[in-house]
């Protein structure tokens, strides 16, 4: 073997080595990816349920002022008449 092959076959040997470290690296970055997105969807779904139990408190507390309202409403008609 001469020199100048020598240097193909460390060119072709660097070559392989780039795509297996660069494929290596895709694999690494995806299962990151992945392990971020399942945190991701874990903490979405503690907050949607935070929000979901917020929400339904909001629900009553309007519909108490709501009655409160109209009780309010109701009494203020009545004593207009006495």
């Amino acid at each position: 073997m001469d020199f100048k092959q020598l240097q193909e076959e460390f060119r072709k040997l660097e070559e392989d080595a780039g795509r297996e470290a660069s494929s290596a690296l895709l694999q690494i970055m995806e299962l990151k990816m992945s392990d971020f997105k399942s945190y991701i969807d874990q903490k979405f779904t503690s907050i949607e349920e935070r929000f979901s139990s917020i929400d339904q408190r909001f629900s009553s507390i309007q519909w108490m002022i709501g009655i409160s309202f109209t009780f309010l409403s109701i009494l203020m008609v009545i004593l207009k008449f006495f």
